[in-house]
Parts: C-alpha cells; sequence; structure tokens
C-alpha cells in the first residue's frame, strides 16, 4: 500500500515537472497558468515546477 501510494506520488511529480518543461519550450515558464502573472523568482527556485504563482496556489488549497 506504500509503495503504491510512493509510485502513485512520483508520477503526479513527474507529470508537473514534464508540464514545466513544456511551458520551457513554449516559452511560458514563470508565467502563472491562472492568473498570468510571474511567478516569484523564489518559488521557482523552491519548486521550479510550479505552474501557479503564491497567491493563486494558496487559493486552490483552500
Amino acid at each position: 500500500m506504500v509503495l503504491a501510494q510512493a509510485a502513485t506520488a512520483l508520477r503526479q511529480l513527474l507529470g508537473e515537472v514534464e508540464a514545466a518543461l513544456e511551458r520551457l519550450l513554449r516559452g511560458e515558464y514563470g508565467r502563472c497558468e491562472v492568473c498570468e502573472g510571474e511567478i516569484s523568482p523564489a518559488r521557482l527556485e523552491a519548486v521550479p515546477w510550479a505552474a501557479r504563482c503564491i497567491g493563486c496556489a494558496e487559493v486552490r488549497r483552500r
């Protein structure tokens, strides 16, 4: 059970990283997919695959 959960989490993370690479190729890396604002460099340094700015990510978590 634990291994299956870990594998699921890793597949999800891989998908997020691949999506970030696609945004990079399209020239959209660093732009929030929700508000289209800039994702702060500090956030991208911490989470390079981030698709949302911190504000939009906080709204999604609620």
